[in-house]
């Protein structure tokens, strides 16, 4: 603040999404450096959950007992604790739920929530309820199959060897449902019955995500030149990429066309995940801007938290305490 003062400026804390904010504005290369100085104040781990993706937390349900002595916690009966042991202690046997549970997961370290997820999580959590996997996305309008139904109860199913004819046998009308539908099916079954109905449905409910240029930390620059395309009858037989040129694009005859970014991403969904992998591979340099992201995938960013300060003279920042200002 005394060097600050010294260029008539201001001393100005700034917050984390202000921070995050500035990446957009400058070089890839600053950027490296700044998130460098500004990760470890501004990320910070995902809170610790019982339960996966693709189940839910029962919040009321019982967790255990713990044994409170002077209101911590000296056992569990997850851990060998027993009502006797408690009384032996002079502690209070009290049962606490899920919800209490996952609660104080914030409070320990990575290591000692493995071992309380692993003897919690059985009993907090319901599921699955989710057909897809995490890698996968749920297609809600595509068709599940068909249902039975008689009296509005599904007697038969497709995907379990039911018909239209043996439904007709029973008076039953032959629906078909889609796959929103049968998620929403899942919470009304046991755990066994819906790894059942997720082995049937998966294949033709889920899909992979569409494959992207740029990766979370980036923006794909849309009218930006992903490179030239040799066009014979409207399809592509060479690239600049993989070198193809216009004259012996010219020798087949062909059109050599300019393509832009958002064109060779909207290209991804019509090849393989090989050939994708190789197209990412040159047109990510071409097509990216940032990292625009403090945080890396498996963090979140803390919008509040301080960053640091800037001198600013005019507006501009001419000093930073990350940088010795």
């Amino acid at each position: 603040s005394a060097s600050c003062g010294g260029k008539g400026g201001d001393w100005v804390e700034y917050d984390c999404a202000t921070a995050e904010g500035h990446l957009a504005y400058v070089d890839a290369e600053t950027a490296g450096y700044l998130i460098d100085v500004w990760r470890p104040k501004c990320c910070e781990e995902p809170a610790i959950e019982i339960c996966d993706g693709s189940e839910e937390l029962d919040p009321s349900a019982s967790a255990g007992f713990a044994c409170l002595v002077n209101g911590a916690s000296v056992e569990d009966s997850n851990f060998g604790g027993t009502s006797v042991s408690c009384a032996g202690r002079n502690g209070e046997w009290v049962e606490y739920d899920c919800s209490i549970a996952e609660g104080h997961l914030a409070y320990v370290d990575a290591v000692t929530a493995g071992y309380l997820v692993d003897v919690w999580h059985p009993k907090c959590c319901v599921g699955p309820n989710r057909i897809c996997d995490a890698t996968q996305q749920l297609i809600p309008s595509a068709s599940a199959g068909y249902a039975c139904l008689v009296n509005g109860a599904s007697v038969e199913d497709s995907n379990f060897g039911g018909t239209s004819a043996s439904c007709g046998g029973k008076g039953g009308d032959w629906v078909e449902y889609d796959c929103a539908t049968a998620e929403g099916h899942l919470a009304y079954v046991d755990a066994e019955t819906a790894g059942y109905l997720i082995d049937v449905w998966r294949p033709k409910c889920c899909e992979e995500p569409a494959i992207e240029i740029c990766d979370g930390s980036e923006e794909l620059d849309p009218s930006a030149s992903a490179g030239f395309a040799c066009l014979v009858n409207g399809a592509s037989v060479e690239d600049s990429n993989f070198g193809g040129t216009s004259v012996s694009c010219a020798g087949r005859n062909g059109e050599w066309v300019e393509y832009d970014c958002s064109i060779a991403e909207g290209h991804l969904a019509y090849v393989d995940a090989v050939t994708a992998g190789y197209l990412v591979d040159v047109w990510h340099p071409k097509c990216c801007v940032g990292p625009n992201r403090i945080c890396d995938a498996t963090q979140q960013l803390i919008p509040s938290a301080s960053a640091g300060y800037a001198c600013l003279v005019n507006g501009a920042s001419v000093e930073d305490s990350n940088f010795g200002g």
